[in-house]
C-alpha cells in the first residue's frame, strides 16, 4: 500500500516539472494553420489579387461580378444539382445496405468489405477507373453494342445532358459504404430484446423498423446527413476527373470554379471569393442541418 502511494506521488512529481509551455509552439501553429492563414486568405476575397505583384481593396465587388455572371451562377445551380439529391440517396442505398447486411448473410463481412472499399479510395483514381468505362469506345459502349443496344450508346461524359448525373453516379457509388458502416454501427447499438418484445406483441416488420429502427437510429442518421451535405457542396475530385467541368463549362461546380477562376485565369482574389462563398454555403447548411437532426433526435429518442 505504501509503495503505491509512494509511486503515485513520484508520478505527480514528475508530470509538475513538465513546463507548461512546451504546448506554446503548438498553439502557435494550430493559430497560424487554422485561424490566421484562413482569415488572411479571406482577405483576398475582397481584392483584385492575381496571385503575385500588387492588389488593390475592391470591397464586394468580387461578390457582385460572381452573382451577376451567368457562368458562376450555373455552377452554384450544379453544385445544388448534384448535393441534394446525393444526400437523399446516399442515405437511402447506405441504409438499406445496413439493414441488408446486418444479419442473416454468412457472407456479410466480406460483401460489407467490398461495399467499404470504394470509400478508402482515392477520389482522382476512382474517376479515372470510370472514365475509361464511360468512354464513347469504353466497357460500357461496347457492351451496349454486343447486346444490340447500340441506339444507347452514346458520349456519356460529354453529353451535357448525362455528364452532370455521371458526376452524381460516381459520387453516389463512391460513398455509399460510407455511410452504410456507420448505420451499420448504430444498428449493432440497438438490442435485439427490444425486437423480440414488439414481435411477442405483434408489431409487423415495418412497424418494428418505425417505431424502433428508425428512432435509435437517429444520432447515426444525423452523423451521416451531415457528413454527406459537406461532401455533396464540395464535389470537386469527380468534376475535375470525369468531365473536367466540360464540355464547355455546362458541368461546373463551384469548387471547380475556384480552381478554374485561380489556377487557371489567375484570378486569385475572385477564386477567393468564390471559395470563400462555398465555405459559408457548406457552413450554414452544416451548422442548420445539425441544429435540426439534433432536435429531432432529441424528440424521436
Amino acid at each position: 500500500m505504501k509503495t503505491s502511494v509512494k509511486a503515485r506521488m513520484k508520478r505527480k512529481k514528475i508530470g509538475a516539472r513538465v513546463p507548461w509551455f512546451i504546448v506554446i509552439p503548438g498553439i502557435v501553429f494550430a493559430l497560424i494553420g487554422h485561424v490566421i492563414a484562413p482569415l488572411q486568405g479571406a482577405f483576398y476575397a475582397f481584392t483584385d489579387f492575381k496571385g503575385i505583384g500588387e492588389y488593390h481593396f475592391i470591397g464586394l465587388d468580387n461578390f457582385k461580378e460572381i452573382f451577376m455572371t451567368k457562368a458562376d451562377l450555373y455552377a452554384l445551380l450544379n453544385t445544388l444539382k448534384l448535393a441534394i439529391p446525393f444526400i437523399l440517396f446516399v442515405n437511402l442505398f447506405g441504409l438499406l445496405l445496413a439493414i441488408a447486411l446486418y444479419k442473416g448473410l454468412k457472407t456479410k463481412n466480406i460483401l460489407k468489405s467490398i461495399f467499404f472499399i470504394p470509400a478508402i479510395m482515392i477520389p482522382l483514381s476512382v474517376t479515372q477507373v470510370w472514365k475509361y468505362i464511360l468512354d464513347f469506345d469504353g466497357p460500357l459502349n461496347l457492351f451496349l453494342r454486343n447486346a444490340g443496344l447500340g441506339q444507347w450508346c452514346k458520349n456519356w461524359l460529354g453529353d451535357p445532358k448525362t455528364g452532370l448525373f455521371c458526376i452524381f453516379f460516381v459520387m453516389l457509388w463512391q460513398n455509399c459504404g460510407y455511410s452504410m458502416i456507420i448505420y451499420n454501427a448504430g444498428l449493432a447499438s440497438i438490442s435485439e430484446d427490444l425486437y423480440e418484445a414488439a414481435a411477442i406483441d405483434g408489431a409487423a416488420a415495418w412497424k418494428r423498423f418505425r417505431y424502433i429502427t428508425l428512432p435509435l437510429l437517429a444520432p447515426s442518421l444525423t452523423v451521416v446527413i451531415t457528413l454527406m451535405t459537406v461532401t455533396g457542396l464540395r464535389v470537386f475530385d469527380q468534376v475535375l476527373g470525369l468531365t473536367g467541368s466540360g464540355p464547355v463549362g455546362l458541368t461546373q461546380t463551384l469548387a471547380s470554379d475556384f480552381y478554374r477562376q485561380t489556377w487557371t485565369l489567375n484570378r486569385y482574389g475572385y477564386g477567393t471569393a468564390l471559395a470563400l462563398m462555398l465555405t459559408v454555403l457548406v457552413s450554414v447548411v452544416g451548422i442548420l442541418q445539425s441544429t435540426v437532426l439534433s432536435k429531432r433526435e432529441d424528440k424521436m429518442s
